[in-house]
């Protein structure tokens, strides 16, 4: 990489690392990561091609997991540490528990796991101010 001195503004040629290039190991284990999450995206959805369960979005960079009975906290606490490995684990979860991860997961895109997950915090008497605006 060539650059200007700032002192005498002669043009110098010095290698200096790129600051964007991964190591090797860190861009196999983020495949094998991808891997990992796409394959529990097809156990969850029964083999079927992975979309999204409200809109139909297949798009895999968007799927989310949904757990059904809203025990996320519990299900994650119960793989154990949480932390930035909890989506792996529910992961490999999924991939090693296929019947029961069947049951009590779904994949929902980010916008409805955002509805989804909003909707509920919404007070039971005014949710019919929402189911108007829909209709229309």
């Amino acid at each position: 990489m060539t650059r200007d001195c700032w002192d005498c503004w002669d043009e110098i040629d010095r290698e200096e690392p790129d600051p964007f290039e991964e190591a090797p190991a860190k861009v196999r284990q983020r495949e094998r990561d991808l891997q990992t999450k796409l394959e529990a995206f097809r156990v969850i959805s029964g083999g079927r091609e992975p979309a999204c369960a409200d809109c139909g979005d297949k798009r895999s960079e968007v799927l989310h997991v949904e757990h059904k009975n809203n025990d996320g906290k519990a299900h994650r606490k119960s793989l154990g540490k949480g932390g930035n490995g909890a989506g792996m684990r529910t992961w490999r979860w999924a991939i090693a528990n296929p019947k029961q991860a069947r049951e009590s997961l779904e994949l929902v895109c980010a916008n409805c796991h955002c509805l989804r997950t909003n909707w509920r915090y919404v007070a039971k008497e005014h949710q019919h101010w929402f189911e108007e605006d829909w209709q229309e």
